[in-house]
């Protein structure tokens, strides 16, 4: 891959990243509020966990990176942690 190529593939990564970030944070305070105005502990819980997974996204995407970083897909939050 061309050094255009990748730098064009790593922008279009970030925009697609940006916008799904974005429309999970929405999704996520639209359940709080919700939750709140339905009285619905079960949906204002998944509003706030769903926020602390994007929050953990966000911490692992900012890991420094290296040409010899292998990314642990699939693998979970905790692993990657005690990795660390």
């Amino acid at each position: 891959m061309s050094e255009i190529q990748a730098n064009e593939r790593t922008e279009v990564s970030k925009r697609v990243t940006l916008v799904g970030a974005l429309i999970n944070t929405l999704l996520s305070v639209l359940k709080v509020v919700f939750g709140f105005v339905a009285q619905s502990n079960a949906l204002i819980v998944d509003g706030i966990h769903s926020l602390s997974d994007l929050l953990s996204d966000a911490w692992y995407g900012l890991l420094p990176t290296t040409p010899n970083t292998v990314r642990m897909k699939n693998t979970p939050m905790v692993m990657v942690a005690l990795r660390l």
